[in-house]
């Protein structure tokens, strides 16, 4: 009996086919990484909401705009210069004062504020000259009004500095006052024009409508008229007089403010 064996044949399979495969799984896998690591609908919006919250924590209160606002302050003053060319220093007569300073006015722009200023000092006098003696009682202010305009650099931060320029009016004004009966008591006052007065603060804003914080000035005026009140047994005699020999001088005020603004 024959016994045929035919022979195997080996079937050969192109290379090419394994390239679709690759290919294939390749995508599954990236495609179903990329749904794995993609949130839902909620998750995402709930991660736009945290992003978004962290942004407004950074600020602790919204926007300034515009509107009303009020200021106070307060703190030493020191004087430079002369009364007139040919008197005293300012600092012979007073060691400074202490101011008493209001502004009011309004916020026409976050960045911009126009007002006026009223001050009333307090004169810390020296004692000598005519101030001198047991029975003699000196008391003595300053006084200042005009307008004012402050640029705020940073009106919707916590720290907000500013600067400002002004001017206005001045009267300086010291009494003196005898127990004894038969000597006049005196009054002087001198008063003219506050040229320019240049300021810089800082605003620490603890809230919507306040902040407080340090600030610096210095005003430069000129004295042009001077009055001299004697009253003795009720009555009065008053002298008033031009300065012809005028004096520049100067107060640096050192101390702290604080506003409120209103935008209802």
């Amino acid at each position: 009996m024959l016994d045929f064996h035919l022979p195997r044949r080996s079937v050969a399979r192109p290379r090419w086919c394994a390239a679709p495969v690759a290919v294939v799984i390749a995508l599954s896998l990236s495609v179903g990484m990329a749904h794995a690591a993609e949130p839902d609908g909620d998750d995402a919006d709930a991660s736009g909401s945290e992003a978004a919250g962290s942004k407004e924590a950074l600020r602790s209160f919204p926007v300034i705009e515009t509107g009303a606002q009020a200021g106070f302050r307060t703190g030493f003053t020191k004087g430079f210069g002369k009364f007139e060319a040919t008197s005293e220093q300012l600092s012979d007569n007073s060691r400074g004062f202490l101011p008493f300073w209001l502004d009011i006015g309004y916020r026409v722009h976050p960045n911009v504020f126009l007002g006026a200023y009223a001050q009333y000092g307090l004169l810390l006098l020296r004692k000598g000259g005519i101030c001198e003696g047991e029975d003699t009682q000196c008391s003595g202010s300053n006084y200042r009004i005009g307008g004012e305009i402050i640029y705020h650099f940073a009106p919707d931060g916590d720290f907000d500095p500013w600067f400002g320029l002004g001017a206005g009016y001045e009267w300086y004004r010291n009494s003196v006052k005898y127990a004894e009966s038969g000597i006049p008591n005196r009054s002087l006052t001198f008063k003219g024009p506050e040229w320019v007065n240049v300021q810089l603060g800082l605003d620490i804003h603890e809230t919507r409508q306040g902040a407080i914080g340090p600030f610096v000035a210095l005003a430069v005026g000129q004295y042009s008229k001077s009055t001299i009140v004697g009253t003795a047994f009720d009555n009065a005699t008053e002298i008033s007089s031009t300065i012809s020999a005028t004096e520049m001088h100067q107060w640096l005020f050192i101390g702290v403010q604080g506003s409120y603004f209103d935008d209802i």
